[in-house]
């Protein structure tokens, strides 16, 4: 599978233990070689790193809701942007 997804084994490894997490990069080429959507396997690499960063953190349940505030604040923009007149 290294060299299929142009890889490293030893590092490969490490990516399937979870000692370490693939770059973007690397990660894109992970996407075509399993049929993944990149998106969706980029928001999973963000979400292991924000919880092996600050998963033990009191104030990560706060700091998650900050962030679907924002997103969706973001959203709601980019949806009215659209259908005004021009």
């Amino acid at each position: 599978m290294a060299a299929l997804s142009q890889m490293d084994p030893t590092l490969l490894s490490k990516i399937e233990r979870g000692s370490r997490l693939p770059t973007v990069g690397q990660l894109s080429g992970l996407a075509k070689h399993f049929g993944v959507a990149e998106d969706e396997i980029q928001a999973q690499r963000i979400a292991i790193d924000f919880l092996s960063r600050y998963g033990n953190h009191r104030s990560v349940e706060l700091a998650v809701a900050v962030i679907q505030q924002s997103l969706s604040r973001s959203e709601t923009e980019s949806t009215s942007q659209r259908s005004e007149p021009p």
